[in-house]
């Protein structure tokens, strides 16, 4: 039986009333006349408050009572999940949920929840994984559909998992792969109208989402006066992701972006099971949009994985409102690094522009409100790549050492003093790369310079002819021992794809290494050229690989472009092709890397990473002058994956240097 301790009254009050941000001002003068605060203080212990919705008639004035109850033994409930940001989205959910003939008990953060209470509002939110997860169900409300929207899109949603489902259990009762090679009804574009209309809706953007529907033993979700069970629209959104024939019918940046079927496999699989860490679910989450920025850790504090994020005096990291969000992502990121075996905390550093990389206090550590989702390259539990650039097993264990640096008890800056080698610097960069511009018109072939005069794109903006462009134009200016043409078309169709083959079987999350089936690798990108590149193009990339002394018997037929596609629209988007002073080394960096830019392999990063010296001053350390470096963000460069760097380093006199990361 419940545990209910108190309850207050708010009775016969009209919705705006009680929502807040709307109605708390003329609601708390009510309460004040009545010589009694708005909200009991909970008891000491893990209790949180219910809402009871009474019943009533449709447009009837909102009568409801909070109560407060032990989180470890529940009365049965809902929750409700809502845009809490915008007030007539509450007011609408408890006119939609109300019930006629009986009431119904509810949890809704915006009221059951003190706000104005920073203390207590941690201590809820500590508990907010145990809330959503005793919830008989989650009801989500999109808000009101005056044009009837719902009817056509959830439809939609539900022709689609029927029509896989059909296939699916075809292939199933003859004991083969499922293969989606029926193509679905056409349907006019003027048609996905509905389906942008609700994969547009602000709800698929909150952080909070990831919580409430991850933990939720069941979902729906209401749109006006209609509703969907949401697996429904996670099943919808992972076969139109996975198959290019319903790509081919809802072929819409909306329905065909929204980050949903990687957020069900990466984190809402994961809650109850330890298969990935607390980095791998952090990450998922900074695509999602947070009114308060500490919420992009706090609201993943109930998965599993939490356990392992600690303050710096070894207590485990819990909400907490008082702290500032410059500390909270300083005591996070030190955490990450002091309990990883890698530095994949640094791949997931961001800069938006130069701009932001000089004004950023810290530039290593992740400002997980303003990341822009960017696919990461590093190795994460759970998503294993076949890159050691410098985690060599003989290594061991060398434990950056991270040092905040106060001023009038406010965080102003922290360094981390890592081992490394500083091998290269950044000469040519090429204009940034976009995957979208891969679908751009291509030259007609009459339009086509001979290929013997071909430098480049001829107008393109197409990525590897960009690339390439940028190769030609530069190369003479280099003054190396340059590489051969084939040469470089290898080192140039591995770097754009991050040097990998993306895996096909179901259920396999190690990537393929593409150096080691390069013919297989090298035949898919001749397909892709000819299939997405001016003709010419393609016909001397094909032409310089035939005659190379590497490949004499090379067969460049029956590539797979979708292959190569693939996974070149998952690396090389928002990134730029560069080429080194010293080795002419091929790379692909962040969008803001630039030329005087260095490239550096650190102890226990899998990746290379760039670094911008610091123009001011170096670090002193007892007799030794350490320079200091910006963390741009990692990279992929051919030669360097495989630990060659620190190869060298060992075979040589040179020995490793300490980097500090300023």
């Amino acid at each position: 039986m419940s545990k209910a301790k108190s309850s207050s009254s708010l009775t016969n009050y009209e919705t705006k009333k009680l929502v807040p941000e709307d109605g708390l001002t003329r609601l708390d003068r009510h309460f004040q006349r009545q010589n009694k605060p708005r909200y009991e203080d909970l008891p000491a212990g893990d209790f949180f408050r219910l809402l009871r919705l009474f019943l009533g008639k449709k447009g009837g004035p909102i009568e409801c009572e909070l109560s407060v109850h032990d989180i470890t033994d529940p009365p049965p409930y809902e929750g409700i999940s809502y845009m809490i940001e915008i007030t007539v989205r509450l007011k609408g959910a408890l006119r939609r949920f109300r019930l006629p003939e009986e009431s119904r008990l509810v949890w809704a953060d915006a009221i059951c929840i003190n706000q104005s209470n920073v203390h207590g509002k941690g201590r809820q939110v500590n508990i907010m994984g145990q809330i959503y997860e005793h919830a008989t169900k989650v009801l989500v409300w999109l808000g009101e559909d005056d044009t009837d929207e719902a009817q056509l899109a959830f439809r939609q949603i539900t022709d689609v998992n029927i029509h896989v489902m059909a296939i699916v259990e075809q292939y199933r009762q003859n004991g083969e792969r499922v293969i989606l090679n029926e193509m679905f009804p056409a349907i006019d574009s003027s048609q996905h109208k509905p389906l942008v209309s609700l994969f547009r809706h602000a709800w698929f953007t909150r952080a909070w989402v990831l919580q409430e529907i991850g933990l939720a033993k069941a979902v729906e979700v209401f749109w006006g006066p209609r509703s969907i069970q949401f697996s429904q629209i996670v099943e919808f959104q992972g076969s139109v992701y996975a198959d290019l024939w319903l790509q081919a019918s809802f072929h819409h940046e909306d329905i065909l972006s929204l980050p949903i079927t990687n957020t069900y496999y990466i984190l809402w699989s994961t809650y109850g099971t330890k298969e990935f860490d607390i980095l791998n679910v952090i990450l998922v989450g900074s695509a999602y949009r947070a009114t308060d920025h500490r919420d992009h850790i706090y609201i993943f504090l109930s998965h599993p994985s939490a356990k392992n994020l600690r303050w710096t005096n070894g207590k485990t990291i819990s909400a907490d409102y008082e702290k500032s969000r410059e500390d909270l992502y300083w005591e996070v990121a030190c955490s990450l690094i002091r309990s990883s075996s890698d530095l994949a905390l640094l791949s997931v550093v961001e800069h938006s522009s130069n701009e932001a990389l000089e004004q950023a206090p810290i530039s290593w550590i992740p400002q997980w409100h303003m990341r822009d989702a960017l696919p990461i390259m590093a190795s994460l539990p759970g998503f294993l790549k076949w890159y050691h650039a410098g985690t060599a097993p003989d290594l061991g264990r060398m434990e950056p050492k991270s040092t905040p640096i106060y001023q009038d008890g406010k965080l102003i800056a922290g360094q981390l003093r890592s081992r490394g080698v500083v091998f290269d610097t950044v000469n040519v960069v090429s204009d940034i790369l976009l995957w979208h511009q891969l679908f751009a018109t291509r030259a007609p072939p009459e339009a086509d310079p001979p290929a013997e005069n071909l430098t480049g794109i001829n107008g393109s903006s197409n990525p590897v002819q960009k690339a390439w462009s940028t190769r030609n134009a530069n190369i003479a200016l280099l003054n190396l021992p340059q590489k051969t043409k084939a040469s470089s078309i290898i080192s140039l169709s591995l770097i754009l794809v991050a040097g990998l083959i993306f895996p096909f079987t179901a259920g396999e999350k190690k990537f393929i290494a593409a150096e080691d089936s390069i013919k297989s690798h090298l035949a898919d990108f001749i397909s892709f050229c000819k299939q997405h590149c001016d003709s010419s193009f393609a016909a001397l990339m094909s032409s310089e690989l035939k005659t190379s002394r590497e490949f004499p018997d090379i067969n460049l037929e029956g590539g797979n472009s979708i292959t190569y596609n693939r996974c070149l629209g998952f690396h090389c988007h928002n990134r730029r092709f560069f080429i080194t002073n010293k080795q002419e080394y091929y790379g692909l960096g962040p969008a803001i890397v630039r030329g005087g830019d260095v490239c550096c392999v650190l102890v226990g990063g899998s990746v290379p990473y760039i670094l911008r010296p610091v123009d001011d001053s170096s670090v002193t350390t007892g007799s030794d002058s350490l320079r200091r470096y910006k963390l741009v963000g990692e990279c992929y460069i051919d030669g360097v994956m495989r630990g060659e760097i620190l190869n060298n380093v060992f075979s040589s006199s040179t020995g490793l240097q300490d980097v500090v990361l300023v």
